[in-house]
C-alpha cells in the first residue's frame, strides 16, 4: 500500500499499487511502472515476458550439480 487514499462517491479506500519492477543482472533498476489493478499489472508481464522460459530449479533430471560425477 502506498498510504494514499482515494475517494469514489464518498467513500474513502486506500490505494494498493502493483508495481511491476525489471532489474538487470547487477540488481539495480531498469524500468518500473505501478498498476492500481492486479490483472493489468499480470497483462503487461505477460505481454513483454510471456516468452521467456521457466525453469524449475527442484528438478533434478535435468543435470546441474546434482547430476555431476563429483558427487
Amino acid at each position: 500500500m502506498t498510504g494514499d487514499v482515494e475517494e469514489t462517491n464518498g467513500a474513502i479506500r486506500e490505494v494498493i499499487l502493483y508495481s511491476v519492477t525489471v532489474v538487470d543482472g547487477e540488481d539495480k533498476e531498469v524500468f518500473q511502472r505501478d498498476f492500481k489493478s492486479l490483472k493489468s499489472a499480470i497483462s503487461l508481464i505477460n505481454e513483454n515476458y510471456g516468452h521467456w522460459q521457466f525453469n524449475d530449479p527442484t528438478d533434478k533430471s535435468g543435470g546441474g550439480c546434482s547430476s555431476c560425477s563429483a558427487h
